[in-house]
């Protein structure tokens, strides 16, 4: 059998498609009476499981439907999509990794680590945005003092519990996919080596979402031009490939397949 093509790659990518608008077209999804997911969402009804997990879901297959929307228009960007598949992997492993442990006990653990960071995060943001009402010399807008002190408040009551509980843990996008991705290829004899390769594409997307150029080199659409100029650099010319992304693609069009297939699961 010989190498993927383009062609290859194009048609592979293409024939999630129909798949990927049925997940973006999903509404509200709410666990059965009697489900797991019922009785995790009772642990902390303020940010419930299950939406955590669901909206992980719409973030993952929202930006798979931008990379299929940038497709069908005939646009194969060399970095961006890259980093829109890195996003769409961070929503797909937070489900993944939410849902994916039996105990109930480690379930609401680790969705007590995401709601920590969610209202931490979200704090910042708040804060930042009454600091620039000071900055500019104006009261501060009185709803976003009223947001953030809930914000602040509910953090306190979510740090306390963890106290309580003896909790440390703080959420880390790369071994929360590491975690995912061992999941996800569980039963492959290869696991280790899936799990290494899901890595690094979680790297070159980072790569690129912070502005650097090196996930581009020695990539496929990538040709040198010319000769070298005196400091040994040569002009590098990057086009759209789906070769360059079809295993950042479909690690992320899996890792939601996976966490559609956990919600389920622990909410029927």
């Amino acid at each position: 059998m010989g190498e993927m093509t383009e062609g290859d790659a194009e048609r592979k990518i293409r024939a999630t498609f129909d798949q990927v608008a049925i997940w973006h077209g999903t509404p509200l999804f709410e666990p059965n009476v009697g489900a797991e997911l019922r009785a995790d969402d009772d642990e902390w009804p303020y940010m419930a499981a299950s939406q955590m997990a669901k909206s992980g879901l719409d973030v993952a297959a929202e930006h798979l439907f931008t990379i299929r929307t940038l497709i069908d228009a005939g646009e194969i960007l060399p970095m961006a999509f890259r980093s829109i598949l890195r996003t769409a992997l961070v929503g797909a492993t937070q489900s993944v990794w939410l849902l994916a442990p039996d105990p109930q006990d480690e379930r609401s653990r680790r969705h007590r680590v995401l709601v920590a960071e969610m209202y931490r995060r979200h704090g910042q943001y708040l804060e930042a945005l009454l600091i620039l009402n000071d900055i500019q010399a104006v009261p501060r807008d009185q709803n976003t003092e009223t947001v953030f002190d809930h914000m602040t408040k509910r953090g306190d009551q979510i740090g306390t519990v963890r106290t309580l509980a003896q909790e440390k843990a703080t959420w880390n996008d790369t071994d929360a996919i590491a975690t995912a991705a061992c999941e996800v290829w569980a039963n492959e004899p290869n696991v280790d080596e899936l799990v290494q390769e899901s890595l690094l594409k979680w790297k070159a997307g980072s790569g690129v979402s912070h502005g650097l150029v090196w996930p581009l080199f020695g990539s496929s659409g990538t040709r040198v031009i010319g000769p070298a100029d005196k400091h040994g650099r040569r002009v590098i010319e990057a086009g759209g490939s789906y070769l360059r992304v079809i295993n950042n693609y479909m690690l992320a069009y899996w890792m939601t397949a996976a966490g559609w297939k956990l919600l389920r699961h622990r909410g029927l």
